[in-house]
């Protein structure tokens, strides 16, 4: 066969647990980065992740409700909660990040604390005083910017 023939080696599957079902993230490109390749495949459940940076994205839940995905067994939800399943490989190199679950674990409770920590402390409350003003700046700005280009010797 010539270039790109029918190569029967399969791909590796790649899986998100969001919301007790596993996503098919194989050929995803997050826009955000490659944080896709530290959730898929740890075993950790992603819903707290992907709820906290995707909190009011009517498109990123439409999204992801377009890939393809499965219900997760009882068992695979069972051992994303079990935090002493996981350990770093024996072979003497580091686990790769997400794998130990209890670190998550205590990472997602370290944050939700976190948020709700902000939260009442009113982070989260629309302070239209506040947006009135940074608006105000902007267009002060741009403004500013654009006399200071029209003007020829401005700069000199």
């Amino acid at each position: 066969m010539g270039k790109g023939g029918n190569s029967s080696a399969p791909v590796e599957r790649k899986e998100v647990l969001i919301e007790g079902k596993f996503y098919d993230v194989t050929g995803f490109k997050h826009p955000g980065g490659s944080i896709i390749k530290f959730l898929s495949g740890s075993g950790a459940d992603a819903t707290a992740t992907y709820r906290e940076f995707h909190v009011r994205s009517k498109k990123a839940d439409k999204f992801l409700k377009s890939l393809p995905s499965r219900e997760a067994t009882a068992q695979e939800i069972k051992s994303a909660s079990e935090l002493s399943k996981l350990n770093p490989p024996s072979n003497g190199t580091p686990a790769a990040p997400l794998t130990d679950l209890a670190k998550v674990d205590a990472l997602n409770k370290d944050f939700e604390a976190f948020r709700d920590q902000l939260i009442a402390e009113g982070f989260f409350k629309p302070n239209i005083p506040h947006v009135v003003k940074r608006v105000t700046e902007v267009v002060g700005m741009f403004i500013a910017a654009s006399w200071l280009m029209l003007q020829p010797d401005a700069l000199l």
